[in-house]
């Protein structure tokens, strides 16, 4: 199999990854709340996260990384802390459904402005315009996904995120297509960041990240008991055990750590370049390509490394379908993001690639022969005479 659904989940997962969860399901106990050296060794396991996540994306110490689910649990934290009472979110054409859906679950209490950008190829100018004229209408909460996790695009989160801290607007950046490739932090502006553990990070699925910026108050999402001040009925009042009811996925926290500390050891800058690099290599070949429909960004530097075609006349199903029978895993339909296809005139969905530093320039080469060979295939069948059947 070559893999090329990274935009989904990470595969393979380096054997630190893999070693880390195995020690922890057998030297960890369940909990970090007890006595004893197996639950010292879940706090020493859980503060060690914390701080390696609060070290990766800037925020001030440990207390700001609340370990979650994924990063919908992250996402939905913030939506219901914020709106849950009201108020109004400003948000891209290009969104997830882990943003999409909480928001409009919310739709008695908050109004959603949406703003998409029906072009074909994302214009940043254009973009941060609408997006001051938005901020303009006093929005209670601003969102933004750093990367589509349909077309790779690069949106100006950096710009957006300044733009909404001089308009004194809480901006919520979605990094789980950027977390792990890309520089992504608590740069000025950025008030809460939502990553998943289990995509650039290397972690396991069931593991995710809210990072806090300095003085954020928000109402949990879950209760329950944490191991702190249990005599009272009130969640603690400061994170991140207050917004972490429950047992925590120890085994889980153990691999994310090893992901993180993979992905520093690798070198976020080399993920990058490398990744770009096979992204320029797809770029390359199948530029000018007739029989495909490609949805690279204008400037290659606005792109990270995933992105996405169609074939015309094919549904991308189909040509998922025939991809997979050839030994090939990616991913085709609406990646849970339907506006991000309507923003991008391309309500059909596509078909979706997403490299990772374990993918090679061979595997791409791969690719690359494969769609030629379905597009001259096709190709050739439509151009045929009609045959005698076909006259009858």
């Amino acid at each position: 199999m070559i893999y090329f659904d990274n935009a989904s989940t990470s595969f393979p997962k380096p054997y630190e990854v893999r070693r880390a969860v195995e020690e922890a399901l057998a030297a960890v106990t369940s909990h970090a709340r007890g006595v004893g050296a197996g639950t010292a060794a879940a706090g020493n396991l859980l503060y060690d996260l914390r701080e390696a996540a609060a070290r990766f994306f800037g925020a001030d110490g440990p207390e700001g990384a609340v370990l979650t689910l994924n990063a919908t649990h992250a996402l939905n934290i913030v939506i219901r802390g914020v709106l849950g009472r009201g108020g109004t979110a400003l948000v891209s054409g290009y969104e997830h459904n882990a943003v999409m859906r909480p928001l409009f679950a919310l739709n008695r209490t908050a109004g959603v402005r949406i703003l998409p950008a029906r072009s074909r190829l994302f214009d940043d100018e254009a973009f941060l315009a609408a997006w001051k004229r938005g901020l303009g209408e006093s929005p209670d909460l601003a969102i933004l996904s750093a990367v589509s996790n349909v077309y790779g695009w690069i949106l100006p989160w950096r710009e957006a995120a300044r733009l909404a801290e001089k308009a004194g607007v809480p901006f919520l950046l979605d990094a789980s297509q950027a977390a792990g490739h890309l520089p992504a932090g608590l740069s000025p502006g950025v008030s809460f960041l939502a990553a998943p553990g289990h995509k650039g990070l290397l972690g396991p699925a069931g593991t995710g990240l809210l990072i806090l910026g300095p003085g954020i108050r928000l109402p949990p999402l879950l209760f329950g008991g944490t191991g702190h001040d249990s005599a009272s009925r009130d969640m603690p009042p400061f994170p991140p055990e207050r917004f972490e009811a429950g047992t925590q996925n120890l085994p889980g926290a153990a691999g994310l750590l090893a992901g993180i500390r993979k992905v520093e050891s690798l070198g976020l800058s080399s993920i990058a370049r490398y990744e770009a690099s096979l992204l320029a290599l797809a770029r390359e070949e199948l530029a000018g390509e007739k029989g495909i429909h490609t949805f690279f960004a204008g400037d290659a530097v606005r792109q990270s490394g995933l992105f996405s075609f169609v074939l015309p006349g094919e549904a991308p199903e189909e040509t998922a379908a025939a991809l997979a029978e050839a030994g090939f895993a990616v991913r085709a339909g609406l990646h849970c993001a339907p506006d991000a296809h309507r923003s991008a005139g391309n309500p059909e969905g596509s078909v979706r690639i997403s490299f990772s530093c374990a993918n090679t320039p061979g595997e791409v080469e791969s690719l690359v022969s494969f769609l030629r060979e379905r597009i001259r295939k096709k190709t050739a069948t439509e151009d045929a005479p009609p045959s005698k059947r076909d006259l009858q």
